[in-house]
């Protein structure tokens, strides 16, 4: 009992500076270690499946379902008998920033781009890697804007890129690679931007890279282009 006839629990609290007890430590790391479980169980991988219909933000157009939606989240391609499909960055209601891990296209033709209304704009940012080892990729501006940004790397070890069609209403209005973009025997990158920057510079590694032509000015930032047996 305390002067004020009050009961009090000793070690009910841990004084400034005082140590806690192996159990109490135990205890914390456990509770850590389920958070940073938690946290991983959240990452999910990906493939386009379009059953539903061309809406990125549709969670069953996805396997498994669900959407894609932050840095954690990879998108692997095609789900596997998808030989052919196009994907809608955005709505007829809104502009709309996707937002993923890493992005791959191992077969297939695989179309994403922005809604045709020119009220709004798309964004793809690919904040990992972006690695395409067959099949063909577009990204295409069919009204508003559409920018692609990728934070890592861009590996086309096989099959085709487009960074725009080659018709001016049809060119993305922003392409923009940090790291070092490499394209292998076989690849083949196409750029039709009215902004194409690729930080890391290009290394052609037996592949090809057309700068292409349309109706729109364009501008070019490559910092380095590195040639072995490719061209461009």
């Amino acid at each position: 009992m305390n002067k004020a006839g009050n009961s009090t629990k000793r070690g009910a609290m841990r004084r400034p500076g005082q140590r806690i007890g192996f159990q109490t430590f135990r205890t914390l790391v456990a509770c850590a270690s389920v958070t940073v479980l938690a946290a991983n169980l959240q990452a999910q991988d990906y493939s386009w499946n379009g059953s539903v219909n061309a809406g990125w933000a549709t969670t069953g157009n996805w396997t498994p379902s669900g959407v894609p939606n932050g840095s954690d989240d990879n998108v692997l391609g095609l789900q596997t008998g998808v030989t052919s499909a196009f994907t809608n960055l955005n709505t007829n209601t809104g502009s709309a920033t996707r937002t993923v891990g890493n992005f791959a296209l191992t077969s297939g033709t695989w179309q994403l781009q922005s809604i045709n209304n020119a009220a709004y704009s798309s964004t793809l940012d690919i904040q990992g890697d972006l690695a395409v080892s067959g099949g063909t990729l577009f990204f295409r501006n069919f009204g508003g804007t559409t920018t692609v940004l990728v934070s890592g790397t861009a590996n086309i070890t096989g099959g085709t890129v487009q960074f725009g069609i080659d018709t001016g209403v049809d060119m993305l209005d922003t392409v923009q690679v940090l790291g070092q973009t490499t394209v292998g025997s076989g690849g083949i990158v196409s750029i039709h931007a009215a902004t194409a920057q690729f930080d890391g510079g290009i290394l052609m590694n037996g592949g090809t890279v057309n700068l292409l032509t349309g109706t729109n000015p364009d501008t070019r930032t490559i910092s380095t282009a590195y040639v072995e047996g490719g061209t461009g």
